[in-house]
């Protein structure tokens, strides 16, 4: 009979616990009991969640659906906004998250024209800290699509027209390149 020292018997256990923890058939029996690990890093492509980047089709619902996703997960989150024109409305991007998100913005965010898509703003950014948001792309309102809709000139209860508004939030000071 052989023995196995101490030493080599702790590190075919620790093997072991590695090998378990990052095996997929560890993982799926720990969700079924409800030990789930934490959703790992990753990326979350708006495309591939079906927005059309033709400038014309609502994305607002997939955006939402990855800043939901990406907010919910832990571990490093990105979102993705590839190169194309992407029309939405509202986006209410609230916290708090359990991840730290980067918006990786290649393409181009445009708000619609459309006012009865907004509550208050187009993009409202709340309670939400370890945001980055980098790119070559550019958040763009189209404001002269709705400047003459605009009376706050002529009459002082109008209604103020939608814009970005971010509060309550910090450690984000990673803006980059966004034009």
């Amino acid at each position: 009979m052989a023995f196995i020292s101490s030493a080599a018997m702790k590190a075919a256990v620790a093997a072991l616990l590695v090998f378990a923890a990052v095996s997929p058939a560890a993982r799926a029996v720990a969700a079924a009991v409800g030990g789930a690990p934490s959703v790992p890093a990753g990326s979350l492509d708006i495309a591939q969640l079906g927005a059309k980047g033709d400038g014309k089709s609502d994305s607002t619902p997939m955006v939402l659906k990855a800043w939901k996703h990406a907010c919910e997960a832990t571990g490093q989150q990105k979102i993705v906004i590839p190169k194309g024109n992407y029309l939405t409305g509202a986006l209410d991007l609230v916290g708090p998250c359990k991840s730290s998100i980067i918006i990786r913005l290649d393409g181009n965010l445009l708000g619609t024209g459309d006012l009865n898509a907004y509550k208050r703003n187009w993009i409202e950014i709340q309670n939400v800290d370890n945001l980055s948001i980098n790119g070559h792309g550019t958040i763009d309102g189209q404001g002269a699509l709705v400047w003459n809709k605009n009376e706050c000139q002529r009459s002082y209860n109008c209604k103020i027209l939608p814009n970005v508004r971010a509060s309550s939030f910090s450690v984000c000071p990673l803006l980059r390149k966004v034009m």
